[in-house]
């Protein structure tokens, strides 16, 4: 009972794992130029400072759902991308001060002061759904050491130990067969094999006709012995006459 209870916990821990890997490997694989996940309209943002407190805390992951230009307006909180000289990127949240229509797809916002291309902003902050702490656990897992020591890792010994539990399945197998043809000869030289029916009922005659003869000559020996002293007694009784 308790291995098999030990046996449901490690299937549901090991089902688990497997689908954290998954997801991570395909967060990873979603990044875009700004090393952001983004699935399709929707982007996953680590909050990794306080510096968007009260509005989001450290480690909050947000979805934050792109909008069309004409969906934002002045006034409306957005989160953008803001690139700087050493090539870093930075995810900065502020209200939107003035919008500028460049051409029909394209507008630009003036954001804190200077102007941002539409193609860096995020979404607006008010249509974001908020998962607090979850941020700090996918970042951790999306990290370099995270994923290699959280999912390569244990990805390695899972396969490794599957391998040592076919090889020893198959080693208990061939032992088994081993023990299944010992077995096997052994009744063949005990019994040896017959073809049908009528040879079976044949040697099971054979074999009843000599345990008869046994027990006849078991039960008359004593018989024969009694004889014998019979005769023996005779004679002394003839020759003391």
């Amino acid at each position: 009972m308790i291995k098999k209870i030990v046996d449901i916990f490690r299937g549901v821990v090991i089902s688990i794992w497997f689908l954290v890997a998954i997801f991570v490997t395909v967060c990873l694989l979603s990044y875009n130029e700004f090393k952001v996940t983004t699935f399709g309209k929707n982007s996953f943002l680590i909050i990794d400072s306080d510096e968007m407190e009260p509005d989001f805390l450290e480690g909050d992951l947000l979805i934050v759902k792109r909008n069309a230009d004409n969906k934002i307006d002045i006034g409306d909180k957005v989160f953008y991308y803001n690139s700087f000289m050493d090539s870093s990127v930075l995810i900065y949240l502020d209200t939107v001060q003035n919008k500028y229509p460049v051409t029909k797809t394209e507008t630009t916002y003036v954001l804190d002061g200077e102007r941002v291309s539409g193609e860096y902003v995020i979404g607006k902050s008010e249509n974001a759904k908020v998962f607090h702490k979850w941020g700090t656990i996918l970042g951790v897992l999306t990290s370099k050491w995270g994923f290699m020591f959280l999912i390569i890792f244990p990805t390695l010994f899972a396969i490794m130990y599957e391998i040592a539990m076919i090889i020893e399945m198959a080693k208990e197998k061939d032992e088994d067969d081993d023990e299944e043809d010992e077995v096997e000869e052994e009744k063949n030289i005990i019994t040896p094999p017959v073809n049908n029916k009528s040879e079976v009922e044949k040697v099971s005659e054979e074999d009843l006709e000599k345990t008869r003869v046994l027990k006849l000559f078991n039960n008359s020996k004593p018989i024969e012995l009694e004889d014998e002293e019979l005769v023996d007694d005779n004679e002394k009784d003839d020759m003391d006459s």
